[in-house]
Formats: structure tokens, sequence, C-alpha cells
């Protein structure tokens, strides 16, 4: 199985309403955000995917969230913007936004501190819908 991926990076704001004292005011993470995509075989080019195609796909959604109040986007109504939930969201934006091609897997982590992180992996990568 052959991997690619890509770090990124943004700022944002939210609140965990049940999370522990300091969650619960308005606070903001410089979030990282690791892209990894794995697939069985290499295209004509002799890439897994294209890292351009994934840097501008990544850079569309993160500018969707970027100096956001996460709890006030609609894909956070009724979900509390955890780092898991945050993770899956943006998974399935960037998910929407590239080709499929011979793509097995996508994980996205996000970094919220240089020691806190959380994933969301699909292993079936066709996109929703």
């Amino acid at each position: 199985m052959y991997e690619v991926g890509l770090k990124r990076h943004f700022i944002a704001r939210h609140v965990i309403p049940d999370g522990p004292h300091g969650e619960r005011e308005p606070h903001s993470h410089e979030y990282v955000v690791e892209a990894r995509l794995e697939g069985g075989g290499l295209d004509a080019k002799g890439y897994v995917f294209d890292i351009v195609e994934l840097k501008h796909a990544m850079d569309a959604t993160l500018e969707k969230y970027s100096d956001q109040f996460l709890n006030n986007l609609p894909d956070f109504k009724g979900v509390n913007p955890s780092m898991e939930n945050l993770a899956r969201v943006l998974l399935n934006d960037i998910r929407a936004r590239i080709r499929p091609g011979n793509l097995k897997a996508m994980e996205i982590k996000i970094w919220e501190s240089p020691t806190a992180w959380a994933a969301f992996r699909v292993d079936n990568f066709a996109p929703e819908g």
C-alpha cells in the first residue's frame, strides 16, 4: 500500500459546553491538520495521489473554518466541535473535493496542541452522497 500526506494549519475558536473548565469558555487553537491518503497502486505519473490537488482541496476546506467560531457553523449544529468531530467534518469536505482514483483510504489527524490530537479515518474512499 502506498501513502501520501500533507500538513496544513488554521486557527479557529470553539467552546465545549460540557468539557473541562477551560473548555467551557470561548478559546482558540492553532490546529495542525494532517491528511493521509492510501492507495494500492500508482498512476501514470508514479503518484498514489497528486499532492498539489490535495493541497488545493485542503486549502479550500480550511478556508471555510479558518478564523471562525466553530460552534456557530452549520456543520456543528447540535454537535460538539470537538477535535474528533472536526476531524470527521474536515475529512468529508476534503474527500468531496478530490477525485478518488485508486485511493483506498483517507485519514485526517488534527493536532490542537503539540501533545493532543484526534483522527478520523475512512477505508471506503468513495465520496459520500
